[in-house]
Order: structure tokens, then C-alpha cells, then sequence
């Protein structure tokens, strides 16, 4: 028995021995030969967890087909004739299907043409309207209107310019899903070049996100950035103007711009724009709402800016469509716009996506910004791509464009040419201040330069 209770202490001893020699604390282990003995613990601040994945936060989104508008039909006298040409781009799946139909009576049309002449149409207002299907069951459509008159009719447009109403309210609405950290970095380092552009307005600047839900589907947790909110900026306000030094107010808009959160996957920037105008005119007085009411101002001009890799989310994948759909139309915020503000708001809506069809552009989590880019050319907004290697000209022109809203009109319609001259007749008279050159483009008139104070009549001709 005590021979077996010296084997057993040997056998410990053995082990120990071993144990010592593979320590990490040995020094011949340690190939730096640093201190064995390991330092005492101190607070640290709690580790900065890298993002996620992107393909495991974004959930590739779902590519509809596109009907893109080449030409479309033109105004003009009864027995005269008009066409629409279109173009077709598939998504993820072949398009199997197509309707048209002009004022809601279906008209011949195939997939093998993609122009519709119209001749014979009576007098008065008409819209047509493309829709297209493909075998997953995804939907895209177009319409268009023009007018068929008999006369042409004189109308007037009456223009009161006063300087100190110059003023410009600019909305960006930033994708804030995991894919677009790079592309918010650029727009970062090339704010300048917009804020150069703007200096000599009287401006507020604003940011909400793309991301929809107030509360997430998945967990119910509250997001503070979503919703048509506006974001803090690091000085504790939630808008920028043009009476803060012109330097501190492109840092912070640059570093409010890269987003540390990781937003929903459903991007939404067309329906948060219509959620922040909708709390700006809420009877709903929250703090969220507030701010907006803060930032808005009825007599300036509203300028919107998204920035997304992906277009606007209407489904979470085949046959699941989102809710509040009609707040992701163009055309319903333009009207919703109007509607708020009174048919004299300037409203303009600019997009820096992946244009439609641009191929190099488009990746596994990206989707052709279709429904931002149709929103631009509703309101003669600036287009721009979104994988450019640098955003200098890009937010140059876009920062232009907000300017320029100072110098651009509506009219009652597209001016016509009364004597048949092959030269539209319109005409300006002004109260005094020298009328710059112009151009006309559709109902809209823009000026050269923006008109100096005064009364300006314009007298033009429609059908």
C-alpha cells in the first residue's frame, strides 16, 4: 500500500513537471521573450465590433423589370398625330407580359415593339400608361400625358421677385444600410463642392435616413434614426443654416453624413421624404415632429438629395409587398408637396444611384435606382452615378441645381408657336429690372441668372 501511495505522488510530480513546461507564461516558450508575468487589468472602453457582413445585414434586394421612357407623346392639334417610344430592361427574371392602355381603354401593344404611334384621339387631356409583368410576378409601369387642342389660347404667368426670400431648404436622405459606408465616406470628404455652390443663399440643411421603421419588424425595438426623422448633428442641433461659419458647417455636415448605425434593409428614401413633410404638417407636436417644423419654411425653395446603392423597397422578396406604397411614388410626393405648400413650391428631387441599366454599376447587393431617378425627372432634378470614383462634379452640379431653383418657373403649360414661325411666342415684361436670357424646357422657364427684385408678366400660348 505504500508502495502504491509513492507511485501515485510520482506519477503527480511527472505531471506538474510537464504541465510547467508547456506554460505560455515560460519564458522559453515565448519567442519575444516578454515579461512572464502578465500585466494587472485595467478598465477598457468596450471593443469597436466591425461591421457585419454585408451580405448578412442586406438581404439582396429583389431587381424589377424598368419601363424607361425614351420619347414621349407631344401636345398637339386635332388630326395631328403623336407617338410614345419606350425601352425595356429586365431585372432577376424575363418579362413575359405587357398591357398599354390610353385613359384607362387597353390598346394593342406586344413585346416586340417599343413604339406606340397614336392617331385619331378626340379633343382634350390623355394618358398612357405601360405596364409590364415578369414570370416572378413583379410589376413595372410608366404613363405619360399630352393634349390634343383644336385653338391656341394666350396665357400669362406673373412673377414677384423679392431677394430676401431667397431661401433654400435642402433635404439629403442618406442610405444608411451596411453596403453604402464607402460611398457616404465620399460624399464626406466632397461636401465642399456642394456648399460652395449654395453660399449665397439663405439655406438650411437637413438629414434623415432611408430606413422606414420606427420600431424594427424583427426585434420591436425602437430606431431613433428612422422614419423621416432628422439626425443629430454633432454641436446638438438638427439642422444646419447659412449663419454658421461656412467651414464649421461642412464638418458637421461630414461628419454626420457616415452613418455608425446599420439600418433596415427595406431602403425608403422617397416614402421618409413624404414621412418628414407628413410630420412637418402633423397636428402631432412630438419633439421628432418639431424639429421639422423648425427646419421646413413655406416660402423656400425644397431641394431633396438621396443617396442610395439600392432603389426604393416596395416588396420583402416575391408577393410580399411593403406597406404605405403610395408614399413611395414619385408623383404622389410631387403632389403631396403641392399639396402642403400651395402649386407655387419649388420642389426639385435629385438622386446619386446606380442609373438604370449602367451594368458595371449594378452587384449582388445593389438594384438599379429607378424609382429615384423617375422622381428627378418629374421635377427636372440632377442625376448621378452612384460608382463614381470621385463625387466632386456630382455634388457641384447638385449643389447648382438647388441654386439654381432661384431662376427656374412654372408656366401654365409647354409654350406653343402661335404664327407658325417655327419659333414658340412667348414674351416677358418686366417693372424695371433688366430680363436675362432663358431657355424653356417642357412648362418650366430658366433664366440665365436669377431675376433681380421686381415684378416680371410672361405672356405665352397654349393649346
Amino acid at each position: 500500500m505504500f508502495r502504491v501511495g509513492l507511485l501515485l505522488i510520482f506519477i503527480f510530480s511527472l505531471s506538474a513537471c510537464k504541465q510547467q513546461e508547456v506554460g505560455f507564461s515560460e519564458v522559453v516558450q515565448n519567442p519575444h521573450n516578454v515579461a512572464t508575468e502578465l500585466p494587472e487589468e485595467e478598465p477598457v472602453d468596450p471593443p469597436v465590433i466591425p461591421p457585419v457582413d454585408e451580405e448578412e445585414v442586406d438581404p439582396p434586394p429583389v431587381q424589377p423589370p424598368v419601363v424607361r421612357v425614351i420619347q414621349a407623346p407631344e401636345d398637339h392639334f386635332l388630326g395631328e398625330q403623336t407617338e410614345l417610344v419606350f425601352e425595356l430592361i429586365p431585372g432577376d427574371y424575363p418579362i413575359t407580359d405587357i398591357e398599354c392602355s390610353v385613359n384607362g381603354e387597353f390598346i394593342p401593344c406586344d413585346l416586340d415593339s417599343t413604339e406606340i404611334p397614336f392617331v385619331g384621339f378626340p379633343l382634350g387631356d390623355h394618358n398612357v400608361k405601360v405596364v409590364v409583368t415578369d414570370e416572378s410576378g413583379l410589376i413595372a409601369n410608366a404613363d405619360e400625358d399630352w393634349t390634343i387642342g383644336r385653338e391656341i389660347l394666350q396665357q400669362t404667368t406673373d412673377i414677384n421677385v423679392q431677394i430676401e426670400k431667397q431661401k433654400a431648404d435642402i433635404l439629403f436622405v442618406i442610405d444608411n444600410s451596411a453596403s453604402m459606408h464607402e460611398e457616404q465616406e465620399e460624399v464626406a470628404r466632397r461636401i465642399s463642392n456642394f456648399f460652395n455652390q449654395i453660399k449665397k443663399l439663405n439655406w438650411r440643411v437637413g438629414i434623415i435616413t432611408t430606413d422606414p421603421y420606427h420600431k424594427e419588424p424583427a426585434t420591436g425595438q425602437v430606431d431613433p434614426y428612422a422614419d423621416g426623422v432628422l439626425l443629430q448633428f454633432p454641436n446638438g442641433s438638427y439642422h444646419l443654416d447659412s449663419s454658421m461659419p461656412f467651414g464649421q458647417a461642412k464638418q458637421l455636415f461630414a461628419d454626420t453624413i457616415y452613418r455608425p448605425e446599420q439600418g433596415n434593409g427595406h431602403e425608403r428614401g422617397i416614402r421618409n421624404t413624404y414621412r418628414s413633410i407628413e410630420r412637418y404638417s402633423s397636428n402631432d407636436n412630438s419633439v421628432e415632429n418639431q424639429r421639422l417644423k423648425s427646419f421646413y419654411r413655406a416660402d423656400a425653395t425644397l431641394s431633396v438629395v438621396v443617396i442610395s446603392d439600392e432603389n426604393e423597397t416596395l416588396v420583402d422578396g416575391i408577393g410580399r409587398p411593403l406597406t404605405e406604397l403610395d408614399k413611395s411614388k414619385g408623383d404622389k410626393l410631387v403632389d403631396y408637396v403641392k399639396s402642403v405648400w400651395g402649386p407655387t413650391k419649388k420642389f426639385q428631387f435629385n438622386s446619386i444611384v446606380v442609373r438604370t441599366g449602367d451594368v458595371d454599376c449594378i452587384g449582388a447587393n445593389e438594384s438599379y435606382g429607378t424609382a429615384y431617378e423617375n422622381t428627378s425627372r418629374l421635377t427636372n432634378g440632377v442625376i448621378e452615378d452612384i460608382c463614381a470614383d470621385d463625387y466632386t462634379g456630382a455634388l457641384s452640379k447638385i449643389g447648382s441645381g438647388v441654386a439654381g431653383l432661384q431662376k427656374v418657373y412654372d408656366l401654365a403649360c409647354q409654350p406653343q408657336d402661335k404664327d407658325g414661325d417655327g419659333l414658340v411666342d412667348l414674351t416677358i415684361q418686366s417693372s424695371g429690372p433688366q430680363v436675362p436670357g432663358y431657355k424653356l424646357n417642357g412648362n418650366k422657364i430658366e433664366f440665365d441668372q436669377p431675376l433681380e427684385e421686381g415684378d416680371f408678366k410672361i405672356t405665352y400660348y397654349c393649346f
